[in-house]
């Protein structure tokens, strides 16, 4: 696997392309759980791009995190939390922000 190409300031230049590998559809309301890439605890930090070898412009923060979904509402969605082994309830709205920073980037547990 290529290693990234790293600019100044520890910047990503040039890596590969994750959307590649990835199943950005949402199955959450069909009781499936779904791995969803956010910022760490729905920050808003500023995002950077890398070029993956492939020409795709990649987004990412050093804020990256990755969290579970176990449940929706029409207002809310249910996160399980690693970080601190919790599980709570987030606005969609908030969601939806974080969610779109990495391009909606999602894996679909079937």
């Amino acid at each position: 696997m290529p290693v990234p190409v790293i600019g100044a300031k520890h910047t990503v230049l040039r890596w590969g392309n994750p959307y590649r590998n990835f199943d950005g559809l949402c199955a959450l309301a069909a009781g499936q759980p779904v791995q969803v890439w956010i910022e760490t605890r729905f920050a808003r930090v500023p995002l950077a791009t890398w070029t993956a070898w492939d020409g795709t412009e990649v987004r990412y923060s050093y804020a990256e995190h990755s969290v579970t979904l176990s449940g929706v509402s029409p207002t809310q969605v249910r996160v399980n939390e690693v970080l601190n082994a919790s599980q709570y309830w987030v606005s969609r709205s908030l969601f939806e922000t974080n969610f779109a920073d990495f391009n909606n980037m999602a894996v679909i547990f079937r």
